[in-house]
């Protein structure tokens, strides 16, 4: 190959969220790269800028298969770096570029028959931009993308390069609350244990031949513990703000007064659940088409002994400064929604219990909101870091941080073990 062509996007925001995210409003500066290996007829050196949703669902089987795509640009800017044509010499050029991202799409409705499907694209005139979304489900694509594309135009072949940009609608609220919420059981399991005391007072498993006596006479000296789960968690998440989840191992046996078997909470998965409503328009009524999938937010272990019917606060289980998934969000032929879901293992007397719980219906809100308040808050943080004052809770954390889980315990309860670091999606 006889050239290399590479758009690269300065990073100059300060901000550490991770990958780069841009809202409405925001600088995308660079340059383009261009080596050749040998003397070369270069006629121009063109960058695009481009605002696109694409959706695409597919019907019916064998000959009767039909794929039925929409469309939509949100908006296209182009600038020609260089012009030519020119004798190149074998060397590396660069071309600086600067584009803005649009504050608004310009919205015609007309192509789609139930305009109450995304009410806030029901009218004509500018509408927000829809964050970046890509989701493959079966027989139906969604595709929100905004791209960077240099080109060298040449006779049979443009030589390109593309750059994918991270973009989502800036927030509204500057702290919106979390509104915390206790799970209902997803699966309704409640586990039991029979044990009995060594001389000693300790709780033990029954050998096999107690166990199968217990199966029809019950014994005196067998005690029963009977244990479920349940969790709190908020249903209103700022993207890459870290939250606290309680965790709490319920169980009526304990108003017994008999000795309980220690509990241990081993490993945890949060999830999101997402719904994916996409649709394109057709002659009498729209196509619609429902994807879901999964994002896992976090995993990890914990090991921390926990007794019955007391909460265990987790911090962190959200990562910190991360974008894992694009906001809550409508545009005119794609919605996204979401469920949290949470998935622990418990393990009583060397058996382990699976639960899971989940939230329905909560909201995603954009990482970060317009540039002017975005830098207000964090000079607020800075003044108050500089006199000492601990923050906890009001504003925002934008400064980089471990996504480390650590157990952090209301009341005085025994000491935790360590968690250990989970996975970030």
């Amino acid at each position: 190959m006889v050239y290399n062509l590479r758009v690269v996007v300065e990073r100059t925001d300060g901000d550490k969220i991770s990958p780069r995210l841009f809202i409405p409003g925001d600088r995308v500066a660079g340059k383009v790269v261009l080596t050749l290996t040998e003397d070369e007829n270069v006629e121009s050196v063109v960058i695009d800028f481009k605002g696109k949703c694409q959706t695409k669902i597919v019907t019916g089987n064998g000959q009767n298969r039909r794929t039925h795509t929409y469309e939509c640009v949100f908006f296209a800017q182009q600038r020609v770096l260089f012009k030519g044509p020119f004798k190149m010499r074998a060397d590396t050029y660069e071309y600086p570029f600067a584009f803005q991202f649009p504050e608004k799409l310009n919205h015609t409705n007309g192509e789609f028959r139930d305009n109450n499907w995304a009410p806030t694209y029901s009218t004509n005139g500018p509408k927000p931009l829809p964050p970046t979304c890509s989701t493959l489900g079966y027989n139906g694509i969604c595709e929100i993308y905004y791209h960077l594309t240099a080109r060298v135009p040449r006779t049979f072949a443009d030589w390109k390069d593309k750059h994918d940009l991270n973009f989502t609608p800036s927030r509204a609220i500057l702290d919106p609350a979390p509104l915390p919420k206790k799970s209902n059981e997803y699966n309704g399991s409640t586990y039991h244990r029979h044990y009995r005391l060594t001389d000693e007072g300790t709780c033990r498993t029954l050998t096999t031949r107690e166990s199968i006596k217990e199966a029809f006479r019950h014994h005196a000296a067998t005690s029963t513990v009977n244990f479920t789960f349940n969790a709190t968690a908020p249903t209103a998440i700022v993207i890459g703000r870290p939250y606290t989840v309680d965790l709490t191992i319920t169980s009526p046996d304990e108003a017994t007064g008999n000795i309980m078997p220690p509990f241990i909470l081993k490993t945890w998965v949060l999830i999101l659940n997402t719904r994916t409503d996409i649709r394109v328009p057709a002659l009498l009524s729209d196509r619609q088409k429902l994807m879901e999938t999964n994002i896992t937010i976090s995993s990890g272990t914990l090991n921390s002994l926990t007794p019955l019917n007391k909460q265990l606060r987790i911090a962190n289980l959200f990562p910190k400064d991360k974008i894992y998934a694009p906001p809550t969000f409508e545009c005119i032929a794609v919605r996204r929604s979401y469920d949290l879901e949470l998935k622990v293992d418990v393990e009583c007397l060397g058996e382990t219990s699976k639960f899971k719980v989940k939230w329905r219906n909560i909201i995603l809100y954009p990482a970060k909101m317009e540039g002017s308040v975005e830098q207000a808050i964090k000079t607020i943080e800075s003044s108050t870091a500089q006199r000492g004052i601990e923050q906890h809770g009001g504003l925002p954390a934008y400064d980089g941080g471990s996504t480390s889980v650590e157990p952090q315990v209301e009341e005085q309860l025994p000491s935790y073990g360590n968690a250990v670091k989970g996975d970030a999606a």
